[in-house]
């Protein structure tokens, strides 16, 4: 019996690695335990068959211990607890510091998942090194209806169109904030000349009707002035014409 069960998991890993050999992945697998045990091929492997619970970039490759935890709690946040297949912390500790099997193990769950759900159909095969496909290897999803199958490449290119259409709505709200921001500083600019041109009429009409003001007295100080030489004048003749009839006067007699 414990032969059998040795060649069974024997059996089990060779299946295990021929599954993992046709997903397209960043890196080749060599060595599971190791190449699993930031959650970076894990998420991959997930985004392929469960794309629209997975975001790749929030998975970096690291090195520590617990940055790879940390990749391993937010998968197992956002993307197997949705799917069932929620890990303990036991687990995550062991994948995290390459435990032997324990790898195996996740990819196992995650081949039966795929399985279970009939999803398995959807990967993209990888391209042959040939350009031509011999008769007998066509792939099965070739005969499936695209309806059936959505790819990654309508997912890919609907994602492109929503990403266009988040650019654009906000190059033409920045676009739009700018302009009001000019059209502010312009108005700003044009109160202010407003102001100071008022400002400089005031003061050029106070300034000119001081002048006016001060003109009129000067006027009015040189008409004092010659009528006061006018009286003198008048004063010093009636003297001289009163001087005149007195001597007139004396000669009379």
């Amino acid at each position: 019996m414990a032969n059998e069960d040795k060649k069974d998991t024997k059996s089990q890993v060779e299946e295990l690695y021929a599954w993992i050999s046709k997903i397209p992945l960043s890196k080749p697998t060599k060595n599971l335990s190791r190449d699993l045990s930031d959650a970076v091929i894990t998420a991959e492997i997930l985004k392929i068959y469960y794309p629209r619970y997975v975001d790749l970039h929030n998975y970096v490759s690291v090195n520590s211990i617990t940055a790879k935890k940390e990749n391993w709690n937010m998968l197992n946040r956002k993307v197997l607890s949705k799917l069932d297949m929620k890990l303990t912390k036991s687990v995550i500790n062991q994948l995290a510091n390459c435990h032997p099997g324990a790898a195996e193990n996740m990819l196992l769950e995650i081949k039966k998942k795929v399985v279970q759900d009939g999803v398995d159909l959807q990967i993209p095969q990888k391209q042959p090194q040939n350009d031509f496909v011999e008769e007998g290897n066509i792939p099965d999803e070739s005969m499936s209806s695209p309806v059936d199958q959505p790819t990654s490449k309508s997912l890919d290119s609907k994602t492109s169109i929503f990403s266009r259409a988040k650019q654009m709505i906000s190059f033409i709200l920045g676009w739009f904030a700018s302009w009001l921001c000019i059209w502010n500083y312009f108005q700003d600019t044009k109160f202010q000349l407003t102001n100071h041109l008022r400002n400089f009429l005031k003061e050029n009409a106070k300034a000119s009707n001081g002048e006016n003001i001060n003109e009129e007295n000067d006027v009015r100080v040189k008409i004092v002035q010659k009528m006061q030489e006018l009286h003198v004048m008048m004063c010093n003749l009636n003297h001289k014409l009163t001087y005149l009839e007195s001597i007139t006067k004396l000669k009379d007699l």
